[in-house]
């Protein structure tokens, strides 16, 4: 065998070692997947006579558009003293709220409840919530 053909040989050996490995590197390169990234912040809760009213939005930060189906909440209410004054949830089912990527959606969730103390007028609240 020829130096030329040796080099030739050993050249083309080391190319076919370096493609090899760069096809390996990027198989396990990590990929970037779409999905949406949907979270709930509630802006105010509103006691009424039988009932209550939870404003709020959802925020879908992900890079792909959501569709809220089940919604789970649960709301505390508190009085002036910071003593318990009423608490409730509710499930939601088959919503359908559609919501953008990278935008916000207002909605407004009632619960209903006969034991709703709706004369009170201080009060401070807090509100817990699932999306399913």
């Amino acid at each position: 065998m020829t130096i030329q053909k040796y080099f030739t040989h050993r050249i083309s050996m080391l190319l076919a070692a370096f493609l090899l490995c760069a096809a390996a590197a990027l198989s396990l390169a990590p990929t970037a997947s779409a999905a949406p990234a949907v979270t709930f912040e509630a802006t105010n809760v509103q006691m009424r006579h039988s009932y209550v009213d939870i404003y709020g939005r959802f925020t879908n930060t992900g890079d792909t558009d959501a569709i809220v189906d089940t919604f789970h909440i649960d709301v505390n209410m508190t009085d002036a003293n910071g003593e318990h004054l009423w608490d409730d949830s509710n499930t939601y089912y088959v919503l359908g709220i559609y919501v953008p990527a990278g935008q916000t959606v207002e909605q407004t969730f009632t619960i209903y409840s006969a034991y709703c103390p709706y004369t009170v007028t201080d009060y401070s609240w807090t509100v817990d919530y699932k999306i399913y």
